[in-house]
């Protein structure tokens, strides 16, 4: 049996909603999502489909497709993306937007193409086009896609702050370092792309060899991270940030031929890096899988999430990419969502629900151990990924005096280019 009808049928057990409106299941939805009930919100969902099919398309299909994605098979998911994508266009760009984040961009664009530009999908589908043309280090086409000329229509979404973001990387991907930097200075100070653009602009600077002006961005980063006045305007500059600002400013020295500075600049921050490294060795965050097992998640809320395991989450999006740290969130939140229905299905006593629950005890077995391996394999990846930044800092502070080898490199690529060149064993060690 289908998970569809499975859940369809079950419905008439576990609907918690009193009303028989369809407008009020919105909001009902919504409050299972945020709650990690993911399987009340489907169960929901396709009541709402059931009982308002216009209704559902306008304001229900979100919802939909958040449950889907989470607990469905990626049969059903393709099969539904296809159903839908037919009858509205929120589908199509919902569905290429998962398909994105997936890594599956052939079959995003497939949906992609289905936006019709006279809808208000079309610019986020602009936006969605780009991004993916940039993964694919085709800047000509990702500059095409995002005309200036159309900015007050993305601002009318309050997506202006996100064109230039992506626009200037494009730019940056040519080599256009004027027009990258126009674009990333255009965004404004109260933007959450705010710090992300500082860091982009500094190593656009870095890029280009204008050094005094990167260097005034990374001291911003810097200061605004080691201030001990914290307010609620400042910068919100992570650990990350912060290390990996310091480690371009010791690069900065270098290609300026300040070797006495930059061996200074490499030995201060190897120190404090190993520091921070150690103490992130003594949280052991291994243990946060037997307190998961104990203590079971119920919540998608990540707030609610231990500390430990929030740190986590945030060095595995910092350190191994944005995609990798909601496919992490994701199997968290799928464990939410089946301890959520094994504890509705305690209340049931018939041999149908007796079934059903044990079909999701085996589920949730199999489902942990799945994410207990991908917790390690995620550990394993994020302690060579952030060991990478300390070991640049060892040869940067004892390989100092090379640098007066590669006069006229242009960039920092030129130059481990060249130092690779010379080192045969680097490549072995670390992905510079």
């Amino acid at each position: 049996m289908s998970l569809r009808r499975v859940l369809v049928f079950f419905f008439l057990f576990f609907a918690f909603v009193k009303s028989s409106f369809a407008e009020d299941l919105t909001n009902n939805i919504e409050m299972a999502l945020s709650s990690g009930d993911y399987f009340a919100a489907y169960r929901l969902a396709l009541a709402f489909e059931d009982q308002n099919k216009d209704l559902f398309l306008k304001t229900g299909v979100d919802g939909y497709f958040k449950s889907l994605f989470l607990i469905g098979s990626q049969k059903e998911i393709q099969k539904q993306c296809d159903k839908l994508s037919k009858l509205t266009v929120k589908a199509s760009y919902l569905c290429a937007l998962y398909l994105a984040e997936q890594k599956k961009t052939e079959m995003a664009a497939k949906y992609l193409k289905k936006i019709d530009s006279k809808t208000k999908f079309h610019y986020p589908a602009q936006i969605l086009r780009a991004s993916i043309a940039i993964i694919e280090s085709n800047f000509e086409q990702a500059v095409e896609i995002l005309n200036p000329d159309e900015i007050e229509k993305y601002a009318q979404l309050q997506l202006d702050q996100l064109f230039y973001l992506t626009r200037s990387r494009a730019l940056l991907g040519l080599n256009r370092f004027e027009e990258a930097t126009k674009y990333s200075q255009s965004i404004n100070s109260k933007s959450p792309y705010y710090v992300e653009a500082l860091e982009q602009t500094a190593w656009i600077f870095f890029k280009s060899r204008k050094f005094e002006s990167a260097q005034i961005l990374l001291e911003v980063m810097i200061s605004t991270y080691e201030s001990p006045l914290k307010i609620e305007s400042d910068l919100k500059v992570s650990t990350t940030q912060y290390f990996k600002a310091r480690y371009l400013k010791a690069y900065l020295a270098l290609l300026e031929q300040k070797p006495e500075g930059a061996a200074n600049e490499f030995s201060q921050l190897k120190g404090d890096y190993d520091k921070f490294l150690y103490s992130l060795s003594k949280e052991k965050f291994q243990d946060e899988v037997e307190v998961l097992k104990t203590e079971p998640i119920v919540s998608s809320e990540v707030s609610t999430y231990t500390p430990k395991l929030n740190a986590h989450l945030d060095y595995v999006k910092e350190w191994l990419g944005a995609e990798v740290g909601s496919h992490y969130l994701n199997e968290i939140k799928l464990q939410a969502a089946i301890n959520n229905e094994i504890t509705r299905l305690e209340k049931f006593d018939g041999e149908l629900e007796k079934k059903y629950s044990q079909s999701l005890k085996t589920l949730k077995v199999k489902s942990f151990a799945r994410f207990k391996k991908q917790y390690f394999k995620a550990q394993e990846k994020l302690a060579q990924a952030m060991g990478t930044l300390s070991l640049k800092c060892e040869l940067g502070r004892l390989d100092v005096f090379w640098l007066n080898r590669a006069q006229g490199a242009r960039n920092l690529e030129e130059v481990i280019d060249n130092y690779k060149a010379s080192t045969k064993s680097i490549g072995a060690y670390v992905d510079l």
